[in-house]
């Protein structure tokens, strides 16, 4: 369910065109939208995929897809957060500079990126909270503590 609330709120997040045809509203994304989208999400994508994931739906890239096409082609996507691997991955994308680390200029930079309106102080508060050694920076184990314990917290509701 988290899951596809997360997919749903990228997606309103991205629509940024608000595209109208005759009497009726269609939300939906453009290519560029899809692609910034999904790498919020922590999925690598490229041109190429974009093209293939288009495809898919016997669209190209000057076509839009909407929300319900969306959530079909990214769901599959997804890292599983669930994993020490699928932990590190998306730890990789946080970690924008490669080295090791996120900083809380990578941050803050994450956060302009995905559309997310969070003040400095909320981001720090976050930071600080994550960083349990104190060094100043997000390394892999604080990141994946944070992350582990968020959805096992999520899981912890459902039973």
């Amino acid at each position: 369910m988290e899951q596809l609330e997360e997919l749903k709120e990228a997606f309103t997040i991205f629509d940024t065109l608000h595209r109208s045809i005759p009497n009726k509203t269609l939300d939906a994304l453009s290519a560029r939208e899809f692609k910034s989208s999904v790498r919020a999400l922590g999925v690598r994508i490229r041109k190429k995929d974009v093209d293939e994931k288009f495809a898919e739906l016997e669209k190209d890239l000057s076509d839009t897809v909407t929300l319900e096409e969306y959530i079909r082609l990214v769901k599959p996507l997804l890292p599983d957060r669930t994993t020490r691997e699928g932990i590190m991955n998306l730890f990789k994308m946080y970690d924008v500079d490669k080295a090791g680390k996120i900083s809380l200029a990578n941050l803050k930079r994450i956060a302009m990126e995905i559309g997310e309106n969070i003040s400095d102080d909320e981001l720090e508060t976050m930071f600080k909270e994550a960083d349990k050694d104190n060094d100043g920076v997000i390394g892999p184990e604080d990141f994946y503590r944070v992350i582990k314990r968020t959805y096992s917290d999520d899981l912890i509701e459902f039973e």
